[in-house]
């Protein structure tokens, strides 16, 4: 059995343990599993790319989504469980968690896009079973909305899927496989395959959270912290890795001008000026805002720039929207982590804490943190290639960063109550950021030469 595999079967088999009597053991077995989970990611990233035919192959584009999401999912595995009391919905939860690690190492894997579709759609699936779960009064009814989104969004990519094997169809068949269809896309039935990846784009970018639906938002503020670091910082970033893989095609037919990657450009615009004038008009009372909202639109607007920089297209541009990607995840999540604690009286919506300032001060896009080296780099590509752009660009990104920093500077308001977080969860924003803050100052090697790969696949 190859690695890649055991990534997909091992959070299948740490499923039943879910049920272990008492809260200690089921604890222990989901941070085992996860870290089990991130040491096959790593391992992974140092075995030679993988050849073949195989259903699972690993490649640059796809590991490193693969590790970010053991990362985020190992430190989403440290604070103790605070949910529901009752032992089946306790097992239920832990059996979705493992589901939804089990499907998103599907869908980030999997060479034939179908299954990579399935995998995405078991960890949506999941994800909103959790999310329902919780003991929130508005936790039914934000899964249930995050599953009708992810529902249609899902559905939108599985005709962009059908449109994709009719436009490869003939002669020499490659089917569904992403390999394949990139060498046979010169070749492709030019509109039915702009039309396939159009609909993956849309689709897959709806469930990234780049169109404005209420959805998304509503889920993180329904959600435990666990909960809401996999919605912020997982998630997004696998549903916009199969869009990248749509866009991958498109450029491989049409390496100039591909239609394509300008919707993905233009939709990212779109977003990240929406996320900052929402950001901008919250910015006179941020300590009113619940910390859930104020993180999905910063994260909206990170995660616009960065597709921005995909519709862009090119190595340099492709670096940047990846660097925006793994910053925004990294903070957003950590954050999300700073409120899994026991809470006591007063305010829980009110986050005080110098983690949530230096969070919100990175999200900013201030360096040190890889959030300015995504942005530098993307307003640099940008200046050079389309600068009829630059001000729209430019706007949306300094629209967000004052209303921010708004945030971040304004002293909490007296009498209110904080969240006491459990004493293992207290260094996971720190980690978080600091891991963040160091991508963009001192990244290893390694690291930089999986991305710069990743880039070229992207197109």
């Amino acid at each position: 059995m190859s690695l890649a595999w055991l990534a997909v079967l091992l959070p299948v088999l740490a499923a039943p343990l879910a049920a272990l009597p008492g809260r200690r053991a089921a604890h222990a077995a989901r941070f085992g599993a996860a870290a089990l989970w991130l040491a096959i990611g790593i391992a992974l990233c140092m075995l030679p790319p993988a050849e073949g035919t195989a259903l699972l192959r690993p490649d640059p584009l796809n590991l490193v989504p693969l590790v970010l999401a053991g990362a985020i999912g190992l430190s989403a595995a440290v604070p103790p469980h605070h949910g529901a009391d009752a032992p089946p919905r306790r097992a239920a939860e832990g059996a979705a968690w493992q589901a939804f690690f089990a499907g998103v190492a599907l869908a980030l894997l999997a060479d034939h896009l179908a299954l990579a579709w399935l995998g995405l759609a078991v960890a949506t699936l999941a994800v909103a079973v959790m999310v329902g779960l919780g003991t929130s009064p508005r936790a039914a009814r934000a899964g249930w909305g995050l599953l009708l989104l992810g529902g249609l969004g899902l559905a939108l990519a599985l005709f962009g899927l059908a449109a994709l094997h009719r436009a490869a169809a003939g002669e020499g068949d490659p089917g569904l496989s992403w390999a394949a269809l990139r060498l046979a896309a010169a070749e492709a039935d030019r509109g039915l395959l702009d039309l396939g990846v159009l609909c993956q784009i849309l689709g897959l970018g709806a469930l990234a959270g780049l169109a404005p639906l209420g959805a998304p938002r509503a889920a993180e503020e329904a959600a435990s912290p666990p909960v809401a670091a996999l919605l912020s910082g997982v998630l997004p970033v696998v549903a916009l890795h199969g869009a990248l893989r749509a866009k991958a095609l498109a450029i491989a037919a049409q390496p100039t001008g591909a239609v394509p990657a300008l919707v993905l450009g233009t939709l990212g615009l779109a977003a990240l000026l929406l996320a900052a004038l929402a950001l901008w008009r919250r910015r006179a009372a941020p300590r009113t805002v619940p910390p859930a909202r104020l993180l999905a639109w910063a994260g909206l607007a990170q995660t616009g720039a960065a597709a921005f920089a995909f519709g862009l297209g090119g190595a340099a541009a492709n670096r940047a929207g990846l660097l925006l990607l793994l910053g925004q995840a990294l903070v957003r999540s950590g954050l999300h982590l700073r409120a899994a604690g026991r809470p006591r009286r007063g305010d829980p919506r009110r986050p005080p804490d110098a983690a949530w300032t230096a969070g919100l001060v990175l999200l900013a896009g201030l360096p040190p943190g890889v959030l300015f080296a995504g942005q530098l780099a993307l307003m640099a590509e940008t200046a050079s290639r389309a600068p009829w752009l630059l001000p729209a660009l430019g706007g949306g990104i300094a629209l967000a960063m004052a209303a921010l920093l708004a945030g971040a500077l304004r002293p909490a308001p007296p009498g209110t109550g904080a969240a006491a977080p459990d004493d293992r969860a207290g260094a996971l924003p720190v980690l978080h950021l600091l891991a963040a803050s160091l991508l963009g100052v001192a990244m290893p090697a390694g690291v930089a030469g999986i991305l710069d790969a990743a880039a070229r696949l992207i197109g």
